[in-house]
This record gives C-alpha cells, structure tokens and sequence, in this order.
C-alpha cells in the first residue's frame, strides 16, 4: 500500500500545531523547548510547522511536554 504524500504533510502540520499549543500553555519559547529535547529552535519551528518530525523526537517532546499520545492498534491488521 503506498501512503500519499500529501496526507502525511498533513499529519505533520496537525502534530505540529497540537505540539505548539502545548509548548505555549506550558510558558515555553522555541529555544526553551528546543533545549528540553536536543534541538536548536529552528528544528522546533519545522516540527511545529509540519515540515520535519521523527518518532524518536515525538517521544523527547512528549516527555518534555508531558502528554502523551494513544496508539491504536487493530487487532485486524
């Protein structure tokens, strides 16, 4: 099965912007955060405007922010 570009941009952008929110509620600039995870506040700005995430960084952000994300599993797959 091939995934559409297109539709993982967007998942990107979503993540991003659910990321941002939080950063924000939590009082933190992109260089704070950035320093919380092992990155320079330009890859926060990528992350947050869905241009660049890995899983290894979702999981330092979620630890940092504290939140977590559910994952679904289909016992069908």
């Amino acid at each position: 099965m091939e995934i559409n570009q297109d539709y993982i941009h967007e998942v990107q952008a979503i993540i991003g912007s659910w990321i941002r929110e939080m950063r924000k509620e939590r009082g933190l600039t992109l260089e704070d955060c950035g320093k919380l995870v092992g990155c320079n506040a330009g890859t926060m700005s990528k992350i947050e405007n869905g241009v660049w995430l890995s899983i290894p960084m979702l999981i330092r952000l979620s630890v940092a922010l504290d939140f977590s994300f559910l994952l679904y599993r289909n016992e069908d797959c």
